[in-house]
């Protein structure tokens, strides 16, 4: 017999079903409480000239909660038509109805009453230009979920426009939908807050028409966290966090950067070094901060920067005048507090008139005032200022000087750029305040002194390829044009100095060439609030001394043999240098080496081993033994130095002889000592017997073959004479290497 074809259900009997089986559900979970579900909802979308959108995602969202509603089949036709079915248990009321258009088409969102199945009719979307690109990483990874913003760009603004899909997809890309204006725009692409990611702004993109813009990189970026207070413990709301360049001293632009109702900061920073500055924007009546400095800090991880303390500022007033006490306007102030910390000074320039205003913290400042960039030669000036309400220091003179000037270049004589130049009077030692007197681009310095005698420091930027260096006994009693000065090759010396983990601040890195015995310029060696370093050392070996601040409990470093040959970065910790290896032994079988020891840390990255003071091999820091062979006999002296987190440890030492192996005594090499070989040594001694090994026969080791070897194996033999000298009584190498050999 056939078998029954199988009956098709009729649509409409389908969807009555999926009704009836919704409206049992929902009495059943409802408890008793009728639900409507299984409703269909349908309309057209449709643009402004009546044709209908296809490809349209269709929302029914609870309008008090956000919550959307699951709907089946909720993309609009190719016509614009859509007619939807609601699988979650729902009530009578009003809903939003959000539809979501591909590009080309703003979303929109409209409110329905909702008691049954409901044709919501015509939906026109208005339609725009759009916008496609991606943004990306700095290492060109897909930068997921970017919010883009667009507003006019010119005279005046404006505000931001109305976009659709606004928003970068999982590949970085995106299609969004603008009005269509034809004007010049800012293109804003915005991280979300957990992103390490910077906001990036494109300026001046004019847009005509459907546009695809070049792919955006966003900056790396890490989080910078605290928490202000007064002096009184009080929490500070409304500082402005600010970022310079710790280079070009240009600011960063940040966002969401100011401290919160307690206190609090959390600012997305660029990856690099910067100047951050915490100060008030907003003024507070009767109430002035001082700024606070973090200098150089580099931003390469989140920054947790605790508790800080922002002190009540008090105005310093006064003029800076020349030497016929004319007013200088365009001088400048740098200031540091009495632990030598560098201020932060908002308004740190003499108006016209030579008068300045400077807003600084209570206690004993340093001020240094410099003259203006252009005008005649001026020697700048350091006084000292106790910081309390209302100073007024009067009139600072700014006295003339001379000129020290030249250019500085590398080995092959091309300028080195961005040179920092400082000068030590010979008479005092100590370095002398000058002004505008570091390299420009082209390799030039010219800084302002008066006559004497001093030594020039000379710190070139990192990545320069040459090195620090002094030059020194520079007599200048007129202005002096010092040409050229090579600067020799050198590397980056980076890392960081922590104390059982805990950075380190203002520890001082102290290099000493060990060649010379010259000491480094101590420019930029102190390291940073997060313990780190960066400076420019010439090719050589070198003397390391890391000094703690007085401030701290840390012990001080010394490292030497430290050899700079190329790029090195360094985690120094002050509490835990590294253990030398233990229980290092030496042996040797001939010719053959082996040395065997302990790694007391498992973390080292290399081990080296040093024969007779030359390098032997690098080997790996998890081994624990060495072997080799020799091709010359006698002493070797060995050493084991292993390499842990970039500093060497101290050196463990062995020593060991090498060569061919006997049996002394043992002539005829029988592995015995008998009367044969006392007679082929008298057959040597008194005739033409040849010998194999002349050091077997050597008997007792005084470097010659003579009728004492005889008779002393003779009386080991047959009477109470002593045994033969070593080695003895198992073969091995001759442990004092003379004139006699063993081939």
């Amino acid at each position: 017999m056939g078998s029954t074809p199988p009956q098709l259900v009729p649509k409409s009997r389908y969807l009555a079903i999926i009704r009836i089986f919704g409206l049992l559900l929902a009495v059943i979970v409802g408890g008793g409480t009728c639900y409507g579900q299984g409703w269909t909802l349908s309309g057209t979308v449709i643009d402004a000239a009546g044709d209908g959108i296809g490809g349209v995602d269709v929302d029914l969202i609870e309008p008090l909660t956000g919550a959307a509603h699951s709907l089946l089949g909720d993309l609009t036709l190719a016509d614009g038509t859509f007619s939807t079915t609601i699988l979650s248990p729902i009530t009578a009321g009003i809903y939003s109805l959000q539809l979501q258009p591909p590009p080309g088409y703003f979303e929109t969102s409209v409110d329905i009453t909702l008691s049954g199945d409901t044709d919501t009719g015509n939906h026109p979307l208005a339609s725009g230009w759009v916008i496609s690109g991606v943004v990306l990483d700095a290492f060109d990874n897909p930068a997921v979920g970017i919010d883009i913003d667009m507003r006019p760009q010119g005279s005046g603004g404006g505000s931001a426009l109305t976009l659709s899909g606004d928003t970068s997809g999982l590949d970085g890309a995106f299609d969004l939908t603008m009005p269509a204006i034809t004007g010049v725009y800012e293109i804003s692409f915005i991280p979300h807050s957990g992103a390490h990611l910077v906001e990036t702004t494109l300026m001046n993109v004019f847009i005509f028409g459907n546009t695809t813009i070049p792919a955006v990189n966003l900056a790396s970026g890490h989080f910078l966290t605290g928490q202000v207070f007064d002096s009184n413990g009080i929490p500070v709301s409304g500082l402005d966090i600010n970022a310079y360049d710790s280079v070009t001293g240009i600011s960063v632009p940040l966002t969401l950067d100011d401290t919160d109702l307690t206190g609090n900061f959390n600012v997305l920073i660029p990856d690099a070094s910067f100047d951050v500055i915490i100060r008030q924007v907003t003024p507070i009546p009767g109430v002035e901060y001082a700024p606070v400095l973090f200098p150089e800090l580099d931003i390469y991880q989140n920054i947790a920067l605790g508790h800080v303390t922002i002190q009540d500022g008090f105005h310093v007033t006064g003029q800076v005048v020349n030497s016929l006490g004319q007013p200088l306007g365009g001088a400048n102030f740098d200031a540091e507090d009495s632990a030598g910390n560098r201020l932060w000074i908002s308004n740190d320039g003499t108006a016209p008139d030579g008068d300045f205003d400077l807003l600084l913290p209570s206690g004993l400042i340093s001020l240094e005032v410099d003259p203006p960039t252009l005008g005649p030669l001026l020697v700048t000036q350091q006084l000292e200022v106790a910081v309390g309400p209302g100073i007024d220091i009067g009139q600072v003179t700014l006295p003339d000087g001379i000129s020290i000037s030249g250019r500085l270049v590398d080995i092959f004589g091309f300028p080195v750029s961005s040179v920092n130049v400082e000068l030590r009077d010979l008479g005092t030692q100590f370095l002398y305040p000058t002004a505008h007197e570091n390299g420009d681009l082209d390799g030039l310095f010219d800084a302002v002194v008066e006559p004497g005698n001093y030594d020039l420091l000379f710190a070139p930027p990192v990545a320069s390829g040459v090195g620090s260096m002094t030059l020194p006994g520079v007599s200048a009693p007129q202005s002096v044009v010092l040409g050229d000065i090579p600067l020799a090759g050198g590397h980056h010396f980076s890392g960081i100095v922590v104390d059982s983990g805990i950075p380190v601040n203002a520890a001082e890195i102290v290099m000493t060439d060990l060649s010379s015995g010259i000491v480094l310029p101590r420019i930029g060696n102190l390291c940073s609030l997060v313990g780190s370093f960066s400076i420019q050392v010439p090719t050589g070996t070198y003397q390391m001394e890391v000094i703690p601040p007085q401030t701290s409990s840390a012990a001080a470093w010394l490292q030497t043999g430290l050899v700079l040959e190329e790029d090195l970065d360094l985690t120094i910790d002050l509490a835990n240098p590294p253990l030398a290896v233990s229980s290092l032994e030496c042996s040797s079988q001939g010719f053959d080496v082996s040395l065997t020891w302990t790694n007391p840390h498992p973390d080292y990255s290399q081990v080296e081993v040093f024969r007779d003071g030359i390098l032997a091999a690098t080997l790996p820091g998890t081994l624990t033994s060495y072997q080799e062979t020799l091709v010359t006999s006698g002493p070797a002296d060995y050493q084991v130095i292993a390499i842990r987190l970039g500093i060497p440890s101290p050196a463990s030492n062995c020593s060991l002889v090498t060569g061919p192996l006997f049996l002394r005594g043992d002539v005829n090499n029988d592995g015995s000592h008998q009367i044969v070989d006392a007679i082929l040594i008298l057959g040597y001694l008194f005739g033409s017997q040849a010998l194999s090994c002349h050091d077997a026969a050597d008997v007792n080791d005084n470097g010659s073959i003579n009728l004492g070897d005889p008779v002393s194996l003779l009386n080991f033999l047959f009477g109470s004479g002593a045994p033969p000298a070593p080695p003895y009584p198992t073969p091995g190498p001759d442990p004092t290497p003379d004139g006699i050999s063993c081939l």
